[in-house]
């Protein structure tokens, strides 16, 4: 689970990137409610859609001065 929510948005980042950057496009990246609660049984869900936010709220810092947006759905 954490490789394919966390890894796999990390993937389709860095994929992307050279055309987010070219045409000042937008990545936007489906999170959770699950990212800042917890549930039982869902732990490691919990984690991997944590991540995912964190991530993009880091994209979206490293991203700005280059005019690119991200964003958490």
């Amino acid at each position: 689970m954490i490789e394919v929510n966390l890894g796999g948005s990390a993937s389709t980042a860095r994929s992307f990137l050279p055309r987010l950057l070219s045409t000042r496009g937008q990545y936007f990246r489906s999170a959770s409610l699950a990212s800042v609660g917890t549930a039982p049984m869902m732990s490691v869900y919990c984690a991997s859609k944590a991540g995912v936010e964190s991530l993009s709220h880091s994209l979206r810092a490293e991203l700005a001065p280059h005019r690119v947006g991200a964003g958490i759905a």
